[in-house]
């Protein structure tokens, strides 16, 4: 087996004869330039090629160099390193790479970029589900007014006097069925809500105006009441299984309460003696007489009030039940 020294020796010969065919050889990405022996441009001999000593076949960037393997061999240089004498001349260049733009040239992978970090994970805010609204309407007729024989419906307008007018939201349900009406305030409420009914004002001088009423319950407001103004008025409230009787005079407010009974305080009344001028505050069973709970003289006159029912829920009620109205009446006196 021929050993890598003769193929190279073959490949030499190989390269004179092409030289002395054309005068060039190319080798790789550079030309060598090697004038053929005896023949130049003005004919004169051509100087001796220079030995070098022996050595290997080197790459230098993409242009190959060939040299000797003994005395008898020619160095065959390349075109672009003619000039240097060796490549010790290149000691002012850091590298070869400083002869070429960069095409070719070994670039490091740039570093590995870092992962982005995890996104923050916002908790989530449980948000309230809105309140459920109700529409009431806005004008019924309940119970009946009595004069001398003569029986008329009496119209209620959606409304308070007792209440501010920010707190009849909607949030409290209003059923009217017949002779029957209904409130059902929201539960678990966070303030304060209410619904009412106010009539229109009239002489309620020596008359008297009954309601059945079942309260709602627990901390939940129940209201029947007679109204001079906002300042003066005179009111029925059962709350937390107490009856309370209240009047609002000129602004100032007095109360007296006793326990509610369901059965024993079914029905209210508010009844006026014209002779006396004195206001009771009456309830009675569903069998069974009137009987006086408070009594007071009014400071100011009747004859232009508004009666009303109204019912409510204070924050944190869990179930406050519904305050029921029933067999409204009011009696007014012979003209």
């Amino acid at each position: 087996m021929a050993t890598w020294m003769e193929t190279l020796g073959r490949l030499l010969r190989r390269l004179r004869r092409g030289v002395s065919r054309s005068g060039a050889v190319a080798l790789g990405a550079g030309l060598v330039a090697s004038p053929v022996a005896g023949q130049n441009a003005s004919g004169s001999v051509t100087p001796p090629i220079v030995a070098t000593p022996p050595s290997r076949l080197s790459r230098y960037a993409k242009k190959f160099v060939l040299k000797p393997l003994g005395q008898d061999r020619i160095l065959f240089r390349l075109a672009g390193h003619a000039s240097h004498a060796s490549h010790a001349s290149h000691a002012s260049h850091a590298s070869h790479a400083s002869h070429y733009s960069g095409s070719g040239g070994y670039a490091p992978p740039p570093p590995a970029s870092s992962p982005p970090p995890p996104p923050v994970q916002t908790p989530r805010t449980e948000q309230a589900p809105p309140p459920k609204l109700f529409e009431s309407p806005a004008t019924l007729a309940f119970g009946a007014m009595h004069r001398t024989g003569q029986s008329t419906p009496v119209m209620w307008t959606r409304g308070s006097r007792l209440f501010n007018a920010s707190l009849l939201d909607g949030q409290t349900q209003v059923v009217q069925n017949g002779e029957h009406l209904t409130l059902r305030p929201p539960g678990n409420a966070q303030t304060l809500h209410f619904a009412g009914y106010v009539s229109a004002a009239m002489d309620l001088t020596g008359a008297s105006a009954t309601v059945g009423v079942q309260p709602a319950s627990g901390g939940a407001l129940t209201n029947f009441a007679l109204v001079v103004n906002p300042n003066t008025w005179y009111a029925f409230a059962a709350t937390n299984d107490t009856l309370v009787f209240i009047s609002r005079e000129n602004g100032a407010l007095s109360s007296t309460n006793i326990p509610f009974n369901r059965g024993a305080h079914r029905f209210w009344r508010f009844r006026h003696d014209r002779a006396s001028n004195v206001l009771f505050w009456e309830t009675r069973g569903p069998a069974g007489s009137w009987r006086v709970r408070h009594a007071l003289t009014p400071q100011l006159s009747l004859s232009s009030a508004e009666l009303e029912l109204s019912a409510g829920t204070s924050a944190g009620v869990s179930d406050p039940g519904t305050a029921a109205f029933d067999t409204f009446g009011l009696q007014l006196p012979k003209q």
